[in-house]
């Protein structure tokens, strides 16, 4: 297993005991991490988007760099945080959303999970606790999607 990780599903590090289901739905497909009192679903689909790198935090680690956006959302009874990230070149982002029952259990998960900065071997883990710049603005910043033009990224 690269990097020390107990598990690496989706190009997400797993450390310590975790368990994970698999769906495949088609046109897409989820992995839910669960372990130590969190959550961490990562979904891929079919909608393809052109991030606006201009907007995204780039974080380095490792010899490794990544661009991430995190919007966290926190209620009564759970803390959410959304990680979108990738780098300059790549075919598409990768998102995570990790949940909690409180800050405590996330701060745990934070901990627990590192996010692989490439597909190559030997990538660099980016422990997530280091991605601490959080947008205010749940939207994801992107020029074009599959879906739908958004902005003049050239401007």
């Amino acid at each position: 297993m690269p990097l020390g990780c107990a598990l690496v599903v989706s190009l997400v590090c797993c450390h310590g005991r975790v368990s994970v289901r698999h769906e495949d739905w088609g046109l897409g497909r989820s992995d839910t991490i669960s372990g130590g009192g969190f959550t961490a679903a990562i979904v891929k689909g079919d909608t393809f988007v052109l991030p606006d790198w201009r907007k995204l935090t780039g974080v380095c680690t490792a010899g490794a760099c990544i661009c991430d956006h995190r919007h966290c959302l926190e209620s009564a009874h759970a803390f959410v945080c959304t990680y979108s990230w990738g780098r300059p070149g790549d075919a598409y982002l990768r998102t995570l959303r990790v949940s909690a029952p409180s800050r405590e259990r996330y701060a745990g998960a934070v901990r627990a999970i590192a996010l692989l900065s490439g597909e190559e071997t030997g990538a660099a883990a980016m422990p997530l606790e280091e991605l601490r710049a959080e947008s205010e603005s749940a939207e994801f910043p992107t020029c074009w999607s599959t879906r739908q033009i958004k902005q003049d990224c050239h401007a």
